[in-house]
């Protein structure tokens, strides 16, 4: 990491394994003193000025480092011997044990226009990677741990398929490897548990790291996820699913701040909310739930709503407490 550091960065002080010097990503000039800070242990950066924010994978992009170069730079670290990180409140969850090559994604590189008809930015949609299997005809989501790396792939059909999200096991992957050998072998042993991880996670775990983090909003799928931060609302993610998995507990209950639930409006979303809270609540931390506007279907999602309905209804968020007496019939 330290070699990377030196590579593309201009830093001026070290702290424990954190670095600190003048940011990369705005003019100098904009800050009084170095405000950019990246661990070097987990390649995790965030800027105290204008708050950029992010892993190494998302750090090596913009500074043009192309995905096959990205792909030998995580092989490196990930052969590298690793220390435990001292003050990491995370422990292990939410980090992967199987990886997948960053150029699998070029694979998908077509602009799901489903989505685009939906509302969706296509600039969004290319920052978040969301992609198109053309062989599958599926809309594909990657799914990264919380330093960045690539862990998954799950696919979105668009044909009506009976499994309308198809999480991408070995066989799958298999059929967009490369020729190597070696990478054939590795995914031949691949494996995930997309429960395990909190999509848009490694977005948010960088300010949670350098502790920046007020409120975490949690929403159910990826589709809502993209919606809350195209409209500017960012520090949210998704539990790919109204239930939350245990790996996802942990996770939740180690970050500072408060959590709003903001499941689907559908019976589902409301006892994963029920449960959630009740969960979140008994490891001591601050529950707060959204109810959607009056008159809203049943099965309305985040993203059946407009800006000012977005920011109406996470304004007047309540206790989980006050939520489950008036939904006691759950």
């Amino acid at each position: 990491m330290m070699e990377i550091a030196k590579r593309h960065l201009r830093f001026v002080k070290m702290s424990g394994n954190n670095i600190g010097g003048p940011c990369p990503f705005h003019k100098e000039g904009q800050e009084k003193r170095p405000s950019f800070y990246m661990s070097l242990e987990t390649g995790l950066y965030f800027c105290h000025t204008c708050h950029a924010k992010g892993t190494l994978v998302q750090f090596l992009r913009q500074m043009g480092v192309s995905s096959a170069l990205i792909d030998d730079v995580l092989e490196d670290a990930q052969c590298a011997p690793q220390k435990k990180i001292q003050k990491d409140p995370f422990e292990n969850a939410g980090r992967g044990e199987h990886f997948l090559n960053e150029t699998i994604l070029g694979c998908f590189q077509y602009l799901p226009k489903g989505l685009v008809e939906d509302g969706f930015d296509p600039k969004i949609l290319k920052k978040f990677e969301v992609g198109f299997d053309r062989q599958e005809m599926r809309i594909t989501f990657p799914i990264r741990d919380l330093e960045g790396r690539l862990v998954g792939i799950t696919g979105r059909t668009v044909t009506g398929a009976r499994e309308k999200y198809k999480v991408y096991k070995s066989k799958d992957i298999l059929q967009y490897a490369p020729d190597d050998p070696a990478v054939r072998a590795r995914y031949e042993r691949y494996d995930i548990k997309n429960h395990n991880f909190l999509w848009n996670g490694h977005n948010v775990y960088p300010l949670a790291f350098f502790g920046d983090l007020d409120t975490v909003i949690i929403v159910e799928g990826y589709k809502a996820c993209l919606w809350l931060i195209q409209n500017n609302i960012e520090n949210v993610v998704a539990l790919q699913g109204s239930r939350m998995s245990g790996a996802q507990e942990r996770i939740l209950s180690s970050l500072e701040g408060t959590f709003v639930l903001f499941l689907d409006n559908n019976q589902a979303g409301k006892d994963g909310t029920l449960d959630t809270g009740r969960r979140l609540r008994k490891r001591g931390r601050e529950v707060l739930c959204v109810e959607y506007p009056y008159g809203c279907d049943e099965h309305a999602q985040p993203d059946n709503l407009d800006q000012a309905s977005l920011l109406g209804v996470l304004d007047a968020a309540e206790d989980w407490h006050f939520w489950r007496i008036r939904h006691a019939s759950i």
